[in-house]
């Protein structure tokens, strides 16, 4: 698709960070390229609130910026993009999560681990009917998912509903800009080479200017804070997640020695939404909501949303590292299967690459296989409302393995969370 002739529509679109993705997309020129921004949510007030605040940031552009609360406006072929960014249960739901996870002795993250299949169940329930309804959108367009957990969530776009889809996250730009600063070399001129799934990876070679650098990397990562103390144990580089495999009670005693990350992200939500509740709308403006949701450091609209916006749009042909459906690489027996991997934009969309061969006889690749396995089987569960695929779902996650924990986490759970009651294992 080409500027001018689409537009993008937001599922998600009263999150208040929707001010940043497209201060982000207007900061890199993107907005002048879109037809119309469309945001979709269920909170009319709120909505309508983040919709007239963006419509103030790109302004100058001459962008159209709307609302609506009816899910159906983005079968209208206008929508060359759809964005997701849904979050079911909200911030207090992931707090609550969190919180649990803590304490029957689990590390709390919403992609990884318990935290991640809690998301994951939630997730995937409320998608459902959006998904049936995208399923009838005709005519060319990219659904982008940004919501967690990605892998799974795109693996369920993907394979249950053949939707056009690409699953997006910023921790391996992250790692870039973290490498880059290492060599003291331009961003831009750092190339990852990257293989795993959503959160769990690792790096297989980097390259400066088309040149492998990857063993005078290695030597020099003692010196990055993002490089794990066992980093000399494996050939390839593991990112800070496998910490949640190798390190995991000093993940959680560090977890637990201060408040959960969703408390304060909650706080930031309540604040923010009291804001918009006890000021007239007219009076509203982005620049003190962009100023607060600063403090959280979310710079992932820059280092990965733009860049893949700015792709689909063909204004940019950057190679990027992306959630892409591949003919099973592990031998599962999906007919298509999600994994993050080094993509490069096609004439149909962003293409996977396929990693080198050695790559599959690394035994980070036989880890990656194993939480890949486990995701597969807790999309199975999920979707066959199985309380005993759930729990051999989490004993298979090598994040995980504890089965007493895993069922003090549900029974703790569904006493106030009705939709997970279902799936919980019994005690």
């Amino acid at each position: 698709m080409s500027g001018a002739q689409t537009s993008l529509f937001i599922l998600g679109g009263s999150s208040f960070y929707t001010l940043l993705l497209v201060e982000s997309l207007h900061r890199a020129g993107v907005t002048s390229h879109l037809r119309r921004i469309t945001l979709f949510g269920r909170d009319r007030q709120r909505l309508e609130a983040v919709a007239r605040m963006c419509g103030q940031l790109t302004r100058a552009s001459g962008l159209r910026t709307d609302f609506t609360t009816d899910f159906e406006t983005c079968l209208d072929g206008e929508y060359g993009l759809v964005f997701n960014q849904l979050r079911f249960g909200g911030m207090a739901a992931r707090d609550l999560d969190e919180k649990i996870a803590l304490a029957q002795g689990l590390v709390a993250d919403e992609t990884l681990g318990m935290v991640g299949v809690s998301n994951a169940i939630r997730t995937l329930v409320g998608l459902t009917p959006f998904l049936e309804t995208l399923r009838g959108k005709t005519g060319p367009y990219t659904l982008v998912n940004f919501t967690n957990p990605c892998s799974i969530v795109t693996q369920y776009m993907l394979e249950r509903f053949g939707l056009p889809v690409v699953g997006i996250c910023d921790y391996p730009e992250v790692l870039r800009s973290a490498y880059a600063e290492l060599l003291q070399q331009p961003r831009a001129a750092v190339d990852l080479q990257y293989f795993g799934v959503n959160h769990f990876g690792f790096v297989h070679d980097v390259r400066l200017s088309g040149q492998s650098i990857f063993s005078e990397l290695k030597e020099r990562l003692d010196a990055c804070a993002l490089a794990p103390a066992y980093h000399r144990a494996f050939e390839s580089i593991v990112i800070p997640a496998w910490d949640l495999i190798f390190n995991r009670n000093a993940v959680w005693e560090g977890q637990r020695q201060k408040p959960n990350r969703a408390s304060f992200l909650y706080a930031l939500e309540q604040e923010l939404a009291d804001k918009v509740r006890q000021t007239p709308l007219e009076a509203l403006a982005p620049e003190p909501f962009l100023e607060r949701l600063a403090a959280r450091r979310c710079d992932w609209y820059d280092l990965i949303v733009t860049p893949v916006l700015s792709n689909l749009l063909q204004l940019a042909r950057d190679p990027l590292i992306l959630n892409l459906g591949v003919p099973d690489p592990f031998g599962l027996g999906c007919r298509t299967c999600v994994v993050e991997t080094n993509a490069r934009m096609g004439a149909g969309g962003h293409v996977a690459l396929a990693p080198p061969e050695h790559v599959a006889r690394l035994p980070e690749f036989t880890l990656v296989k194993q939480m890949k396995q486990a995701e597969v089987e807790l999309l199975e569960a999920i979707l066959e409302r199985s309380p005993q695929r759930v729990l051999r779902a989490c004993l298979m996650n090598p994040m995980i393995q504890d089965h007493r924990a895993v069922r003090a986490y549900f029974s703790a759970l569904s006493e106030v969370d009705p939709l997970i009651k279902p799936l919980s294992p019994s005690p």
